[in-house]
């Protein structure tokens, strides 16, 4: 009957249809939750594609983390790659080249040797490239690299006696886009050109001191270096904002408008190689804590595939050709600067003087060592 059928059924009294039903149904609500809060914290997805068959894309730190998914991307999407590494390539670098041109069908993916460490590694990388008659082409340039350096570690500098995590972040893209300036401007004003640079949250932490840009005569945040970087990304941000406002300002002999799209991408927090190390301290007991703890690290932090959705929003999406403007992306959507310096063009204009005469000292020291040399012989 009806009517006793639906009191049954209120009653929820199924015990005598399957055992520990109750526990049965905690375990899929816990499943239920655990599975909700992973999707939150995997943050948003990109569905924007693009064909970019035959374009030209340089690309920094594609390698490892978040620029190996954005180098595998632009394969797939039919892009020739440059992928810039620090030393000439070794096995695994070539066996990952090799692999990826076959598993893309994309036999056009190269790289060049182009340390943003070195100010004349990527001097002698920018000069060959700008050398070239024609112009070679250039479609886009993303900078994926990035160092921070894991607390209580030591102040490193590179052989060029400046620190490591300002050489990296700041000085080593610095450097490659003053040079690649002429290329940039010189591309066809049909062309979509795009600079999609990584920049993390530690750039509103930023305090950079104009007279001691590498903190060189400062004492060195042992237990903060995260300051370090955040001066670094914000001085990045600062310089490609300019960058874009006199690339807006720039007549092009073809009297065209503007064709360069200049992208900071914040991907958030994402396991990376960078991550790992900074948060197990660079130490053995430090990893072998964050292997018993990989559960909720997984749980709560988005992988390198989810993490590159925003450069492949900042890739793929005709918004950003379509506008001139300095943007900033987070989690696929466009977020305004939190701090008003980036925007700032006497700011910007401190940085740069700052800057060239960092990278000036550098190159004079290598001028005394040529020279030096050639006396010796």
């Amino acid at each position: 009957m009806p009517i006793p059928f639906v009191a049954h059924v209120v009653q929820f009294n199924y015990d005598h249809v399957v055992l520990y039903w109750k526990t049965y149904l905690k375990v899929l609500f816990t499943l239920a939750a655990i599975g909700g809060f992973k999707f939150w914290t995997m943050g948003r997805s990109t569905t924007w594609e693009r064909k970019m068959n035959g374009m030209v894309v340089i690309v920094t730190g594609g390698t490892s983390g978040i620029g190996k998914r954005v180098v595998e991307k632009l394969a797939l999407l039919g892009a020739h790659v440059v992928i810039l590494l620090r030393s000439e390539p070794d096995q695994f670098t070539v066996d990952f080249i090799m692999d990826l041109r076959e598993r893309s069908n994309n036999q056009f993916i190269y790289s060049e040797v182009c340390d943003l460490s070195s100010m004349l590694s990527v001097r002698k990388f920018a000069t060959k490239w700008i050398d070239a008659s024609p112009i070679r082409r250039l479609d886009m340039i993303i900078l994926c690299s990035g160092l921070s350096l894991p607390p209580y570690v030591d102040r490193q500098v590179t052989a060029e006696g400046v620190e490591l995590q300002w050489a990296t972040n700041f000085l080593g893209p610095y450097q490659l886009m003053r040079i690649m300036r002429p290329v940039l401007y010189g591309q066809p004003g049909h062309r979509d050109v795009r600079i999609i640079a990584a920049t993390c949250s530690s750039y509103v932490l930023g305090d950079i001191k104009f007279d001691d840009l590498a903190l060189d005569n400062h004492p060195y945040p042992r237990s903060s270096p995260w300051k370090v970087v955040g001066n670094a990304k914000l001085a990045l941000m600062t310089y490609l904002y300019d960058f874009q406002k006199k690339a807006q300002n720039h007549e092009r002999p073809d009297n065209m408008p503007c064709n360069i799209h200049t992208v900071m991408v914040n991907p958030g927090v994402v396991r990376t190689p960078g991550f790992r190390r900074f948060i197990t301290l660079g130490r053995v007991w430090g990893l072998l804590l964050y292997l018993l703890l990989w559960p909720f690290w997984w749980l709560i932090i988005k992988g390198t595939l989810k993490g590159a959705q925003s450069f492949f929003h900042a890739i793929c999406s005709p918004e950003f050709g379509a506008t001139t403007e300095y943007l900033l992306v987070n989690e696929c959507t466009m977020i305004e600067p939190s701090r008003k310096e980036i925007q700032d063009p006497e700011y910007a204009e401190k940085l740069i003087k700052a800057a060239d005469t960092q990278i000036d000292e550098i190159e004079k020291q290598y001028k005394k060592k040529g020279a030096s040399k050639k006396g010796k012989k």
